[in-house]
């Protein structure tokens, strides 16, 4: 197991010292819900952060809802996935394994990624992020992956606003922090690195949301 995570960070220093030529695709905002496909990410939006680094998972985002409802806020499905033909555990520091139930602010306003929703006004999905059952690591088999939804709501809790002025017009950072291959699942002594996503509000409302590569 160590053999292979080495000669995955040393395919990860040789992408690092040859460029990131064939990540475009990784780094472009998909459509996953049978809507048109978006092939270019636009100029003014940002995609890569951090410096990129190689690991034997594959880490992928895509939107399940993309539109509000009185049933569901927006929602998103994060899934890892291991690649190599070896396992390896991989573990966070949050208890909230997969990914952290997280918020980011930009230009005053705050966007939140909930693992439990139930709470809404005027269909305005809105919460603040909430602890979910301790959960921070496993072992993943050659070829198996974990995966977990996680709602798009609104950051100021208790809004009652109309839906169509919810969600903020912005694009929003989320990321978690990883470790690979620590002496057991659910430690985090293992090699550590990061790996997020962007979710941006267009009109609607409707979210956009793409992967970055894993980072340090």
């Amino acid at each position: 197991m160590r053999d292979s995570r080495r000669r995955f960070l040393q395919l990860g220093a040789g992408l690092i010292s040859g460029g990131v030529a064939g990540c475009s695709g990784r780094n472009s905002p998909a459509e996953k819900n049978n809507s048109p496909t978006q092939t270019a990410t636009p100029e003014s939006t940002p995609t890569q952060v951090g410096t990129p680094f190689s690991v034997p998972f594959e880490f992928d985002v895509e939107v399940v809802n993309r539109q509000p409802t009185s049933d569901d806020p927006p929602l998103v499905r994060i899934t890892v996935t291991n690649e190599d033909d070896e396992p390896h555990n991989l573990g966070t520091s949050s208890h909230e394994f997969p990914f952290t139930a997280a918020s980011d602010t930009r230009d005053g306003a705050t966007l939140v990624l909930l693992w439990d929703w139930g709470d809404r006004g005027e269909d305005c999905w809105a919460g603040t992020p909430k602890s979910q059952p301790a959960y921070n690591g496993t072992t993943i088999g050659p070829g198996g992956s974990t995966s977990a939804r996680r709602a798009v709501m609104n950051g100021a809790e208790g809004y009652s606003g109309p839906p169509e002025t919810c969600w903020p017009r912005n694009t929003f950072l989320f990321t978690e922090s990883y470790a690979l291959d620590s002496s057991e699942p659910g430690a985090y002594d293992g090699e550590t690195f990061n790996w997020g996503f962007w979710v941006r509000i267009t009109e609607g409302p409707r979210i956009e949301t793409w992967a970055i590569q894993p980072f340090q």
